[in-house]
């Protein structure tokens, strides 16, 4: 079983003065298991996002004294840079400091956010199977801000329909967030797509794989999720807090069906549909609390190092369980006052998202929500096997 993660961690910490005391990988911790696990490569790169009020800040310069001479990122309009990990400068372990145009910054001015989207393998039988492609290799057009990477023999018919579909997806998320979404990338693979992970790209865009033979709705649904996720850490005012991982990731179900509904001129998608499929067929509980499933399925319940996180997630059999309800969450909202959202996301720009729901939301209730109740909303937003393109 292949699973995708996309981790993110928020660096806290009340320093003073211009520089990280010690070591940047002291401070960063988890890198080094990422890489030993096998999951970034040894010369590859992390996201690293300044953050000041909740936002990135563009134009800042990370500062990391190396030997022999001194590295110098400079943050892009979302605030991110790509930051090396590679064995040299981990050895190294530098110091780093933050600078603005108009000089040294207090550490305590600025928050850093890194993250990595990682695929993995939970088959033991497949370890070592994953692998990281080049993007080199593949053909590349640009796609007003985002890019497509695709095979040289993929047919022209293909190409246009994934520039197609990658352009309406950002149109989409751009309707339904009310902002530009930041770049990304799609690398378009017609063989061992699930196997081959890229780093960012040359222009630190994330690169998602789609598999050229499955149905375009499903892998570009699966894009669009990830996607949201990038625009609520980056855009509103999100604050992490793992008991709001499934209304969080429920939102994201939401925009991926949202946005698939617009791409086919249907009222229904395909990831209601396999939400309402896989809940319908396992054993759960008569009522749920999206609180409760959070913690339940938490995957640092077992450990925070990398290793206990991964067997956690392979080994977390019930894990979809928050998505679909998360997912049925927001569909019944929309579905008891279409008018709702627009009031949620207005006032994500200054709260997070546990308080931007307001003290009554008008559909099913986040602390008791029926079985029946979550799969009746996802049936009448499911389609049908034969609608899927």
């Amino acid at each position: 079983m292949k699973m995708h993660l996309g981790l993110k961690a928020l660096l806290l910490g009340v320093l003073v003065g211009c520089a990280v005391p010690y070591g940047i990988f002291t401070w960063a911790s988890g890198i080094d298991d990422m890489i030993e696990l096998g999951l970034l490569p040894d010369e590859g790169h992390v996201t690293v996002t300044l953050l000041r009020d909740g936002r990135g800040v563009p134009g800042d310069r990370i500062v990391l004294r190396t030997r022999p001479e001194t590295i110098v990122l400079t943050t892009n309009d979302a605030g991110q840079v790509q930051f090396p990990v590679s064995g040299r400068l981990r050895e190294q372990n530098p110091w780093m400091e933050f600078r603005s145009a108009s000089g040294p910054l207090p550490l305590w001015s600025r928050k850093i956010g890194w993250g990595a989207n990682l695929t993995f393998d939970c088959d033991p039988e497949n370890a070592g199977a994953l692998v990281h492609g080049d993007l080199a290799a593949l053909e590349t057009l640009e796609v007003g801000p985002d890019a497509l990477h695709y095979e040289a023999g993929l047919a022209p018919p293909m190409v246009e329909a994934h520039i197609s579909r990658l352009a309406a997806s950002r149109r989409g998320l751009q309707d339904f967030f009310g902002i530009a979404p930041p770049p990304i990338a799609v690398a378009v693979l017609t063989a061992n797509f699930e196997h081959i992970r890229f780093p960012a790209d040359a222009k630190g865009r994330p690169v998602w794989v789609v598999g050229a033979p499955n149905a375009m709705a499903r892998e570009y649904s699966k894009v669009v999720h990830e996607w949201a996720h990038q625009i609520l850490s980056q855009d509103f005012e999100m604050v992490d807090d793992p008991a709001d991982r499934f209304l969080e990731d429920g939102l994201c179900e939401w925009s991926a069906h949202w946005v698939e509904k617009r791409s086919a001129a249907s009222e229904a998608s395909w990831i209601a549909a396999d939400r309402y499929e896989s809940l319908r067929d396992m054993p759960t509980a008569a009522r749920f609390d999206l609180q409760e499933l959070a913690e339940d399925h938490s995957p640092y319940r077992n450990g925070d190092d990398m290793a206990s996180i991964l067997d956690t997630l392979c080994n977390d059999l019930e894990g979809g369980i928050g998505y679909a309800v998360g997912l049925a969450f927001w569909l019944s909202q929309e579905e008891a006052d279409p008018d709702y959202w627009p009031r949620v996301r207005a006032r994500l720009a200054t709260e997070k998202l546990s308080d931007a729901l307001g003290a009554d939301p008008p559909g099913l209730d986040r602390e008791d929500l029926s079985r029946e109740a979550v799969l009746a909303v996802l049936a009448r937003n499911a389609r049908s096997d034969s609608d899927r393109k």
